[in-house]
């Protein structure tokens, strides 16, 4: 199966949001737990970055619309896309990943951003 399996749409949304295996980790921590309120240190634990980088990615998905932010003891983030097209995107990335992990972790990690 090649990159050709992915749809445009879907490698324009893994262009813009899944620039690197720990953005790819991240989105799918959150994906996998769609529910759950995540601060940086654990998601740092789960992906296995330093919690610095956790928190930049999650803040920049929180910027883009990806995700929720609550306050409490910490800064808390939890999926929830502000609107039906990346919703709608994310769905899209969540069925690709869990049916063709290999061919979306090869697409990213190979740095190419769009079909040529």
């Amino acid at each position: 199966m090649t990159t050709a399996s992915l749809s445009n749409q879907l490698l324009a949304f893994l262009g813009t949001y899944v620039p690197t295996l720990d953005e790819l980790g991240v989105l799918s921590a959150l994906i996998e737990e769609e529910g759950r309120w995540w601060n940086a240190a654990t998601m740092a634990r789960v992906v296995g970055i330093p919690p610095s980088r956790a928190r930049h990615i999650l803040d920049t998905y929180a910027a883009s619309n990806l995700l929720d932010i609550g306050i409490s003891d910490d800064v808390r983030y939890r999926l929830r896309p502000g609107n039906a097209m990346l919703e709608q995107s994310l769905r899209e990335f969540s069925i690709a990943y869990r049916s063709t992990p290999q061919l979306v972790r090869n697409w990213v990690s190979s740095g190419v951003r769009h079909r040529e």
